[in-house]
């Protein structure tokens, strides 16, 4: 085998984490994101208690709970579907219920007289004024122990800013920047911005957009918070491990996805990227675990970002998860409970399979681990 084939095969192997790296944030053994067994042994009832979680250890309680609430909306949604209220549902000549698109128009709010005209604000206008309102730029600290140097000047940090937000480069844009060396904006972007500083410097943007009074105004409910996610695909022309090939998205190119959430109000609380090939519902705990000012009590996404565990470790994190599916009566509904009590009392619609009980609590204690080390961000 070549140089080169073995370096690919090394690449890929590193991808599919077949092959961890001790040293990598991200390519490190699955195991040791996790709290460690022995840890988790000695201080159980403290990590649990820390998380939130207490309400949660009795496993047969707790399932027992939710199944209860399950068959309790199956009840209510099959008497809404018999008497003829549900006006969305409808069954096709095998049987097979099917749902209608809401086609319901949302209330709309003519917001076009509260913006300016015609008129173009410059980004680094718009940065400064944000810098000016919240004093953001000093949570991006240097990243150095022994000697930390004079701290660069603000432009440099909004020149980093446009240059990694606008997808151009840091060297592409000091190139086209006046005044700005390039060694300087290097730099800046490699000593002061990392994922903790800037998820520290969007938060202190976040706390203060999300304490001014207008932004109540775009939520539905008072003191309800609703956040969805989505991602967006983006092409990459350089060498990298996360971008991958997508012929629908890049042809023949290679590209990543470039996750974002955000609330009703348009407040972008976290943002990640991974492998255009990798599954979005992977991430979606992701960005509602590392924020600590838009604490969300829904969240929605679309097909790709739902999964049956993010469906479960949200429950437990107290997140009502209401994806938007697209074929909601292609999904596999579940229950605690045999299908055919459900066929017995003559439901149109029932869980097509059964729960394994015993696996659920044989395997409770592992559950909660991993839960744990979700809410309390062990591994970040």
């Amino acid at each position: 085998m070549s140089l080169s084939q073995h370096l690919q095969e090394i690449r890929d192997n590193i991808k599919s984490r077949a092959l961890p790296i001790d040293s990598s944030y991200d390519y490190r053994s699955l195991d040791e994101y996790e709290i460690p067994v022995a840890v988790w042994n000695k201080e159980k009832e403290k990590l649990i208690e820390q998380a939130g979680l207490t309400a949660f250890t009795d496993s047969r309680k707790t399932l027992v709970k939710l199944n209860e609430r399950l068959n309790a909306q199956i009840k209510l949604t099959n008497e809404h579907i018999e008497a003829g209220s549900n006006k969305q549902v409808y069954f096709d000549p095998t049987g097979d219920w099917h749902l209608m698109k809401d086609k319901r128009l949302e209330e709309v709010t003519d917001l076009e007289p509260l913006y300016p005209q015609e008129y173009v604000i410059p980004l680094s206008e718009v940065l400064s004024t944000v810098q000016n309102a919240t004093g953001f730029i000093s949570s991006l600290i240097h990243g150095g122990i022994d000697h930390i140097p004079k701290r660069p000047d603000e432009k440099l940090f909004f020149a980093a800013i446009l240059g990694f937000g606008c997808n151009i480069g840091i060297r592409k844009f000091s190139f086209m920047s006046k005044g700005i060396r390039t060694s300087s904006l290097e730099t800046t972007a490699l000593q002061y911005f990392s994922p903790e500083t800037v998820i520290q410097a969007n938060d202190k943007i976040l706390a203060f957009s999300n304490g001014l009074p207008l932004t109540q105004h775009y939520r539905k409910d008072a003191d309800f918070i609703h956040t969805s996610s989505d991602g967006q695909k983006f092409d990459v022309s350089v060498a990298s491990l996360v971008a991958s090939p997508s012929f629908k998205y890049f042809g023949n190119g290679r590209g990543v996805t470039m996750y974002s959430f955000l609330d009703e109000a348009g407040q972008l609380f976290y943002s990640t990227v991974f492998s255009a090939a990798e599954p979005e519902s992977h991430y979606v705990l992701d960005g509602l675990t590392h924020n600590e000012v838009i604490i969300p009590n829904a969240h929605s996404t679309d097909t790709h970002g739902f999964s049956e565990p993010v469906f479960a470790v949200t429950g437990l994190l107290g997140i009502e998860f209401r994806p938007r599916f697209a074929r909601f009566h292609h999904q596999q509904l579940y229950s605690i409970d045999e299908a055919r009590t459900y066929r017995e009392q003559n439901y149109k619609i029932v869980p097509g399979l059964k729960i394994n009980l015993v696996h659920l609590e044989n395997h409770w204690d592992e559950i909660l681990r991993l839960v744990c080390t979700i809410k309390l961000g062990y591994a970040k």
